[in-house]
């Protein structure tokens, strides 16, 4: 009886960590971009990005820049996390501000620096 516990539990812990292995990395910090598929027509639509954020070292900042500044003054994020912080979650909403050319691409810089290293993520979109 107690050796099926044990299978179970061996189990259940490996499947575990193959799930977390989807978002960390055990060298570097993780940037996991989180987003549904949007269509940007006008001004005044919204993008919304979940951001999952982890790394093995203590987290030290986090910042989106978009490639077209909003009107609204969030459009750029910096965050700088407490000590001791391995892992976060952002919720990133960005406003299509007044001033975006026709079919022009936005990118959003996603910039994570733990203890050690820094990782740069791009996510690019076109407004129709």
């Amino acid at each position: 009886m107690k050796y099926n516990s044990l299978v179970i539990l061996f189990v259940f812990v490996g499947l575990s960590a193959f799930n977390i292995s989807d978002t960390f990395e055990m060298s570097n910090p993780s940037v996991k971009i989180v987003s549904e598929e949007t269509k940007i027509t006008k001004a005044g639509d919204i993008i919304i990005y979940s951001v999952k954020l982890c790394s093995a070292d203590n987290l030290k900042t986090f910042s989106i820049k978009p490639s077209v500044m909003g009107d609204n003054e969030d459009s750029y994020l910096e965050y700088i996390f407490d000590k001791n912080s391995k892992h976060a979650t952002v919720n990133y909403y960005y406003v299509v501000p007044e001033n975006y050319k026709d079919f022009e691409n936005l990118t959003f810089q996603f910039i994570l620096q733990d203890s050690k290293r820094k990782i740069v993520e791009t996510k690019s979109l076109k407004i129709i």
